[in-house]
């Protein structure tokens, strides 16, 4: 499976989540207009995966954890969905491009393949991104 971020309308967001709503993922749901700012965001995500410390607000702590994970099963994959992508962080737009390009450039090309060479004893694992309006 490629690690991917998927794009889907609210029709088809229930559909597309039944896909990894099984044994071999963890899916974390997450609520855009619930999420006022980046703090609260950070405090969902640490909570819903267990984060051994919190992100304090700070993005680089996100991706270290996000990109760190060994505390839950190599077996399984993370899904994360974010519902009304849009208002996430008040519809803070910048925050919103950098959490897609942290993402896109590091968070999914890492459990794709880059865990092997930097992880010692690391596994590839299966991560998507979910986001609808």
């Amino acid at each position: 499976m490629k690690n991917k971020i998927i794009k889907v309308n609210k029709n088809d967001l229930e559909d597309t989540i039944k896909l990894y709503n099984n044994d071999d993922f963890i899916v974390i749901d997450i609520d855009g207009q619930q999420i006022k700012n980046t703090r609260e965001f950070f405090e969902i995500i640490e909570k819903k995966l267990s984060f051994p410390t919190a992100c304090d607000d700070i993005l680089a702590r996100f991706v270290d954890w996000i990109t760190d994970l060994t505390w839950i099963e190599r077996n399984k994959g993370i899904c994360i969905v974010i519902k009304s992508f849009s208002e996430l962080a008040s519809g803070d737009t910048k925050f919103q491009d950098i959490l897609i390009e942290e993402f896109e450039e590091n968070i999914l090309p890492y459990w794709e393949y880059n865990v092997v060479n930097i992880m010692v004893g690391g596994s590839v694992r299966n991560f998507v991104l979910i986001i609808s309006e």
